[in-house]
């Protein structure tokens, strides 16, 4: 049926105010992990809630290993007309990505990720070819406020590389499950948009995504942390 952009009526989040966080990138990337299972809801505005998108980490001594599960199906009059699954299992260890292995079919279209740490570089085998980035390369998840600190960000389903820039910063109250969140938000630009809501514990609890650049608007909301 195509991509999801013929299904889509996109439209562009409000833009956060620009602001550092270079200086704050180091302590951050230091910061305590919060482990658990994080289950997020995901919207669409014309279609409703769509899917599930969910974040396994855990501790595993001195290093942090996250798995993500994305599914997201799109029905129209009872008939699905659009499919998305995504996996991957992250290894992270002082900060680092060190390695990193990922799945995606995207409504039929097959993609894999493969990535290593090698000393100073990131090297990334993926069906889009093969990327060498820097140590500091962070995947296109949000699970941890460290990314506002990446070198680059990683596609989860190419292995491309794209520049980072971070703005925003500034609090916001928002509502989650019919409560009120002290919030910090912050906006993440690479080939597309992520505004992140991160709470006082440093998870996101809400976040939204563009699946292409100004269009295909994804809500992510936390229903539950085990």
């Amino acid at each position: 049926m195509g991509e999801m952009a013929a299904r889509f009526a996109g439209r562009v989040a409000p833009a956060f105010l620009a602001a550092a966080v270079a200086l704050a990138a180091a302590t951050i990337a230091r910061a305590e992990v919060p482990t658990g299972v994080f289950t997020y809801t995901i919207h669409n505005d014309q279609f409703g809630d769509v899917g599930v998108y969910t974040n396994v980490v855990r501790r595993d001594g001195a290093s942090i290993t996250v798995e993500n599960r994305t599914e997201i199906t799109i029905k129209w009059l009872f008939v699905t007309v659009f499919t998305f699954s995504a996996t991957s299992t992250a290894i992270w260890r002082d900060g680092r990505l060190v390695r990193y292995d990922g799945f995606t079919d995207d409504d039929g279209r097959k993609f894999a990720v493969s990535a290593r740490a090698d000393g100073e570089k990131f090297v990334i085998e993926g069906t889009g070819g093969r990327f060498v980035g820097p140590a500091e390369v962070f995947p296109h998840n949000p699970w941890n406020k460290a990314i506002l600190g990446a070198g680059a960000i990683m596609s989860p389903k190419s292995g491309k590389l794209f520049p980072v820039k971070v703005s925003g910063g500034g609090a916001e109250d928002v509502e989650i499950a019919g409560e009120i969140a002290e919030t910090v938000t912050y906006r993440i630009d690479t080939d597309r948009r992520t505004w992140v809501w991160y709470g006082r514990d440093d998870v996101p609890v809400k976040f939204v995504m563009e699946r292409k650049r100004g269009r295909e608007l994804l809500t992510f909301t936390l229903q539950k942390a085990d």
